[in-house]
């Protein structure tokens, strides 16, 4: 019985440890962790970097409810950078890799056309954009939709 309860110990231990450095590495990177998320979700309209030192250098831009890939793999720490004071992410598109700001109009995950009927069984919060802390909890949505058949356009995970 000891031994389980030293196996729980060391597991509670781990945990609370790796729950710090993953807080403290946070911190230290971009605001996506893009350790475990390799595809990005364009919000809204977001400008398209060929230098991220320089904010002048925008080459285009890409418009809302996309998805982009994050240009390098999980060891190169290369695909985020800092300058003046804002955060930056290496994403591939079609006129090569480019920079865009690490702000709340990109979020991770993945998004997906789908057409598909649902059948919502309680109300329902709705949202302007996908749940990505948009509305700060002073401020939750006003909106709500009752039980109904919906038809689904898109999804987001």
């Amino acid at each position: 019985m000891s031994t389980m309860k030293n196996a729980l110990k060391y597991v509670l231990a781990v945990s609370v440890l790796f729950c710090g450095l993953s807080f403290i590495s946070s911190k230290a990177t971009a605001k996506i962790d893009l350790m475990s998320n390799r595809q990005l979700v364009i919000l809204t309209e977001t400008k398209l970097l060929n230098d991220y030192k320089n904010p002048d250098s925008v080459v285009g831009s890409i418009a809302g409810m996309q998805m982009l890939e994050i240009a390098c793999g999980l060891n190169d720490s290369n695909c985020v950078a800092n300058a003046g004071g804002k955060e930056y992410i290496l994403v591939k598109t079609w006129m090569g890799n480019k920079w865009i700001e690490d702000d709340d109009r990109i979020t991770a995950g993945d998004y997906r056309e789908t057409e598909r009927d649902i059948t919502i069984v309680e109300e329902m919060k709705l949202y302007d954009q996908p749940n990505v802390g948009v509305y700060s909890k002073a401020k939750p949505p006003q909106e709500m939709l009752s039980p109904q058949k919906v038809h689904v356009t898109a999804m987001y995970r």
